[in-house]
């Protein structure tokens, strides 16, 4: 069964390069962000007003954000 898998990559992998692109590579979900400290504190208070983590929290306002973002560009057209 997992043959199948390296199978599949090796023909994804010609098809990108069939069509002269860079296969995509997976994103892990994590990324480093650097605030300046009393910005760091205003969110860890919001997240804890929210009953979240500062992680759900930040990652509830990402999701919010590029929905907005996806909406005005769609208002653009």
């Amino acid at each position: 069964a997992s043959r199948c898998i390296w199978d599949s990559i090796d023909d994804y992998v010609e098809f990108c390069a069939a069509r002269g692109e860079e296969p995509e590579k997976p994103f892990s979900g994590r990324f480093l962000v650097r605030v300046d400290p009393a910005l760091h504190r205003q969110v860890a208070i919001a997240a804890s007003h929210a009953k979240e983590s500062l992680n759900t929290w930040v990652a509830n306002c990402l999701e919010r954000a590029t929905k907005s973002e996806a909406d005005w560009t769609k208002s653009q057209r």
